[in-house]
């Protein structure tokens, strides 16, 4: 069964409950607070100094309930379960990007509900449990993409493992929110870095610029065309626009993902 609820839907109810939940702030914010800030003299007053940027690419879920389906196997991955496609590399380098991002040491997840029908979003979004009915995956355990084909991960709900699914399906570990979240309290403790959040933002946007150079070089090395992003356009990005507002751009357009800040 093809989901009921948009995407768009399904990121906003996310991002609502993060803010309300763990008092993030989302990238569309990030303008607001820096106008706000600066009428108080400068928008350090307004964001934390401890600053982590957390990726989150929104994905809808397939549910699967007839055992015709091509996963389902009795006693090992029984319908109903979920499916969550990734775009193949044919059409777009959004994963090698998320790999790439994940790898220079970003938090990066893909984020997928485990319903798809809409009176089950509305009840979970007056309960505030979108979060808690929903699974992040990180780029690094499903790996490389083997080729241009379609390829996507399976996932049962509530479950700790799902199988990232190509010629031959391997097993891959699912988090919740609490689990990615976790390893920063850590951090909190254990760094003494006071940075000002517009050195902050401006060294992510760098950052993620150079994580686009890095995946275009590779693809050209592949297939010896240009992926086709400008990068001279993003750095006249960085150096007309806010860094926030530049991040949060940058974020959106080219990584396809919502960009959440972790502050304390």
């Amino acid at each position: 069964m093809k989901p009921d609820i948009s995407e768009f839907s399904y990121g906003y109810a996310v991002t609502h409950e993060l803010a309300s939940k763990y008092k993030l702030i989302s990238a569309p914010e990030f303008p607001t607070l820096y106008k706000e800030g600066k009428k108080g003299g400068g928008y350090d007053v307004k964001l934390p100094f401890k600053l982590f940027p957390l990726f989150l690419q929104f994905k809808l879920s397939d549910c699967l309930e007839k055992t015709s389906a091509k996963e389902h196997r009795p006693r090992h991955f029984e319908v109903p379960y979920f499916r969550m496609h990734l775009r193949p590399l044919k059409h777009s380098l959004q994963h090698n990007l998320l790999l790439e991002l994940e790898a220079s040491g970003s938090m990066v997840y893909y984020i997928a509900p485990a319903f798809y029908k809409t009176e089950e979003f509305n009840h979970f979004y007056l309960k505030n449990s979108i979060l808690s009915n929903s699974v992040l995956i990180s780029p690094h355990k499903i790996g490389a993409l083997p080729d241009d084909d379609d390829h996507y991960v399976v996932f049962k709900a509530g479950a700790k493992k799902g199988y990232f699914c190509s010629d031959n399906p391997q097993e891959i570990s699912l988090y919740s929110i609490d689990d990615a979240l976790g390893p920063i309290k850590d951090e909190f403790k254990n760094t003494n870095r006071m940075k000002s959040a517009e050195n902050f933002f401006r060294e992510l946007s760098e950052k993620m610029v150079s994580v686009i150079e890095q995946v275009e070089l590779k693809q050209k090395k592949l297939s010896n065309e240009e992926a086709g992003i400008d990068i001279a356009g993003l750095r006249a990005l960085i150096d007309q626009k806010e860094p926030e507002e530049a991040c949060a751009y940058i974020s959106r357009t080219i990584f396809n993902s919502e960009l959440v800040i972790i502050g304390r």
